[in-house]
């Protein structure tokens, strides 16, 4: 009879606990910021979903959301009144929070400074996380519902225009444009150009040329920091000046995880090709036009020596992949060539000295031990014995 007793007990507490359950089936859920953007309101973009049954206990909660820099610390945190959840899904944004009467506990002035000027945070790698609270009519916490999201925002790099040199007189209609894009690799950014080419009319700056008149040329999607021209497009005309700008724009899949490390993202995307980087404006002239000259090495002559380099065209810059070929004409028998290799702040990364004979030396220099950087710009000094050097500018493909 007790063994009896005890199960109708058990069975009881489980018909008792399973509505119990029931009742308390709430829970919030952060809805993704868009690709490598974020600000204070994202921290009140989410859904509370509320499955309690009507007959239960009415849902008396509050939210509480923080964002967090992971680098930094604790930038924000706030939290709502309590108020009563509606049944089902309701969405939130920061407006229909603000009805809930925020109450701030912490803000960072820093940061919030940043983000009046810029209208996002700074970059860096953030952690946002949202809490519901449920009560019971006496104020007593029944359940914790939360969720968070890593988020990163990076806008690498900046772009120097390489050629043509700012206000230069171009002796051809064809040449290539070059720029300098100094950048951090991530890899959720798949970064592309686009160049804008305009004709400045008289009185005129580059720049209100390049914002008022329409354009000669507007290219996308460009993926290498040079574009030969022309390819399709007509030559440009001879006496006349032009502006030109290069921006870097970022293809993202999401900048978004969850707690697991995995990949999330937003409901719309309201634009996959952000703005990473934008160049001045500078300009050029045409001043006469013939093409231009192929297949002739660029020499550097001094003295009683030279140096040729084996590329195609005297654009004045080299495209590698680990090795550079020369040709070192030495008229003076036994000599040491040397050279240094420098990144784009000027900082010495390697050096060698190689051997050469009189005569015509033909070398493959090998830079693959000094491992270096795709899509970035190096510069080559040689200098045979004691003359004065020469330097190439490298770009590793």
């Amino acid at each position: 009879m007790v063994a009896i007793l005890k199960n109708i007990s058990v069975i009881l507490l489980i018909v008792i606990s399973l509505p119990l359950k029931a009742q308390f089936d709430i829970s919030i859920r952060l809805h993704v910021p868009q690709p490598n953007q974020l600000n204070q309101h994202d921290a009140w973009n989410f859904e509370v979903i509320n499955n309690m049954q009507i007959s239960a206990i009415e849902a008396n909660i509050n939210i509480k959301t923080t964002i967090e820099q992971l680098e930094y610390g604790d930038i924000y945190e706030a939290e709502t009144d309590i108020f009563i959840a509606p049944q089902g899904v309701s969405t939130y944004t920061y407006n229909l929070a603000q009805l809930r009467n925020i109450s701030i506990a912490l803000e960072d002035k820093a940061m919030k400074d940043f983000y009046v000027r810029h209208k996002n945070l700074p970059d860096g790698n953030y952690r946002i996380c949202v809490e519901l609270t449920l009560y019971d009519p006496s104020g007593n916490v029944l359940m914790l519902s939360t969720d968070c999201i890593f988020h990163t925002i990076a806008h690498p790099g900046i772009i120097l225009l390489n050629y043509p040199i700012d206000g230069d007189t171009l002796s051809s209609s064809f040449f290539q444009f070059m720029w300098i894009h100094s950048t951090y690799k991530f890899d959720f950014i798949i970064t592309n150009y686009e160049l804008i080419l305009t004709e400045v009319l008289k009185h005129q700056t580059p720049e209100e040329a390049l914002m008022t008149n329409p354009p000669i040329l507007t290219k996308k999607h460009i993926f290498y920091p040079y574009y030969e021209y022309p390819t399709f497009e007509r030559s440009l005309d001879t006496g006349k000046t032009y502006s030109w700008q290069v921006s870097a724009y970022g293809n993202f899949n999401t900048t978004s995880r969850n707690s697991n490390g995995g990949q999330i993202f937003p409901e719309e995307t309201k634009n996959d090709r952000l703005l990473l980087a934008t160049s001045n404006i500078e300009h050029f002239v045409i001043h006469e036009q013939h093409p231009a000259k192929k297949d002739q090495p660029v020499r550097k002559k001094t003295a009683n020596y030279y140096i040729d380099l084996d590329i195609s065209k005297p654009t004045g810059l080299t495209y590698i992949e680990n090795n550079v070929h020369v040709s070192v004409n030495n008229p003076y028998g036994a000599r040491n060539l040397s050279y240094t290799i420098v990144n784009e702040r000027n900082k010495q990364i390697g050096e060698r000295i190689i051997p050469v004979k009189k005569g015509k030396n033909k070398l493959n220099i090998d830079l693959t031990e000094l491992e270096l950087t795709s899509k970035q710009f190096y510069r080559m000094d040689l200098k045979l014995s004691d003359k004065e050097k020469y330097s190439i500018q490298l770009y590793k493909r």
